[in-house]
């Protein structure tokens, strides 16, 4: 056979098979992974015209599963690691009930059997995280609040890895670090902890524009993810059943120095 008979051969078995060796194009894994779930990572790539040898892969450099179409599956046991076989292949492995430990790199390697004996590998990193159960919770906070009054609140958020990070607007304007009260919290036996953000702010005038309810807002971010609670207040000497409630107070305060004021004149009079 001719020379230029040859290579044509070859260009076109080349162009039939498509590339002419191993070619990986990507390996996908969740950026973030919540605690006790279940997650799938695929390893994608092209052969060409090679054929495959095995599969691998690696956390943080340890193998902890292989394919080869000779030998098939093998695991390997391996902290935080826990692989549902019936679901784990050339293409892919499933890793269930995650742990914290089962945050790290994974790397997904392909080689290729002879003359070329090719290997090509990629990895990404997986964060295993425990989410809020809930949104924030606001607990001391008054219905309405008199010019001079204090207002005194926390906002807890439910137990998370990592802590939540919280902070509080009035308004919708972000409240200065000096009216905050930060509080220490422990961890539980998982790792776990509350984050708590309290509030200690006077009750201004300012605060509560036009005389309308002021808006208070707290926030628990953990990474990319946010959550709210919002809450509303009123100014006292503008809320009627507070006001009636106060005055109602006073007048039984001043029946009772009258009262007081009567018995001892009766008893001044007695001894008399």
């Amino acid at each position: 056979m001719e020379p230029r008979l040859i290579a044509t051969v070859i260009a076109l078995f080349v162009f039939a098979h498509g590339t002419s060796g191993l070619h990986f194009v990507n390996v996908s894994v969740p950026r973030y992974a919540e605690l006790h779930a279940t997650v799938i990572m695929s390893c994608h790539f092209e052969l060409g015209y090679a054929r495959l040898y095995s599969v691998k892969w690696y956390k943080d450099d340890y193998e902890f599963f292989s394919y080869s179409p000779v030998f098939n599956c093998k695991w390997f046991a391996l902290p935080g690691i826990k692989l549902d076989m019936s679901r784990s292949d050339m293409n892919q492995v499933t890793l269930v009930d995650l742990q914290f430990s089962s945050s790290g790199t994974y790397r997904c390697e392909v080689s290729t059997e002879g003359p070329n004996f090719e290997t090509t590998f990629s990895n990404e990193n997986v964060t295993v995280r425990a989410l809020p159960a809930s949104e924030p919770i606001i607990n001391g906070l008054q219905p309405a609040y008199s010019p001079e009054d204090m207002i005194e609140a926390n906002c807890t958020c439910p137990k998370s890895k990592p802590k939540a990070t919280m902070a509080w607007y009035l308004n919708g304007i972000k409240v200065e670090r000096y009216f905050l009260v930060f509080y220490a919290t422990s961890e539980d036996e998982e790792g776990l902890s509350e984050s708590v953000l309290g509030l200690n702010r006077r009750a201004e005038v300012t605060l509560f524009p036009g005389g309308g309810p002021l808006e208070l807002r707290c926030t628990a971010t953990v990474q990319e993810r946010t959550w709210a609670k919002t809450a509303t207040a009123l100014l006292a000497r503008l809320n009627n059943q507070k006001l009636a409630q106060d005055d109602f107070t006073n007048k039984s305060d001043e029946v009772c120095v009258s009262l007081l004021l009567l018995l001892s004149s009766m008893l001044l009079n007695f001894c008399w």
